[in-house]
């Protein structure tokens, strides 16, 4: 059988009443729906929170809104569970051992970002496994503040002695 012009118009025309059918259907269901109550900012007074102290301890607090509190609130220094506080200690932990290291390895120097004639090695995180030594002159991209070293040498045997999985864990936000 061959369709006509006006077959097809007919065919439109149920369609397009289907779609209307089902648009007004679906504008039913979103207008029925309880709209979402707007979140609180946490912390509010009375939420317990969970930061660190200045000896790597976990605290458990109550927020009260006080000095101390928006103190740590500033460094962000209160985390919503245990866990949390737990990793950013782990972090800050890392953070100090791969500092340490590259002050050791590097006898000591520095890295002078202002000045682009000294020559810096750093790890770069570049894919999901993947990490390269780089050598760089004036773009600071460390993956952990301060870890800069002198030598390529120097720089293989800081990621050779944490590995490279702390350092994806780390730059990736994975588990220390």
């Amino acid at each position: 059988m061959i369709k006509t012009r006006a077959d097809y118009m007919k065919e439109l025309r149920v369609l397009a009443e289907d779609f209307a059918i089902k648009q007004g259907e679906l504008i039913k269901l979103h207008n029925a729906a309880p709209e979402k109550a707007e979140e609180k900012p946490w912390p509010q007074k009375g939420d317990v929170v969970w930061g660190l102290t200045g000896y790597g301890e976990i605290r458990r607090d109550v927020w009260r809104g006080s000095e101390s509190d928006l103190a740590r609130k500033a460094f962000h220094n209160f985390f919503r569970t245990e866990a949390e506080a737990i990793q950013a200690r782990n972090y800050q932990q890392f953070e100090g051992d791969v500092r340490a290291k590259a002050k050791e390895l590097n006898g000591g120097w520095v890295a002078d970002w202002s000045d682009s004639t000294k020559s810096k090695y750093v790890i770069e995180h570049y894919s999901r496994d993947r990490y390269a030594i780089e050598h760089k002159t004036i773009s600071n991209r460390e993956i952990v503040r301060g870890s800069s070293c002198k030598s390529e040498q120097a720089a293989q045997a800081l990621l050779d002695h944490f590995g490279a999985d702390k350092f994806l864990a780390y730059a990736t936000g994975g588990d220390l």
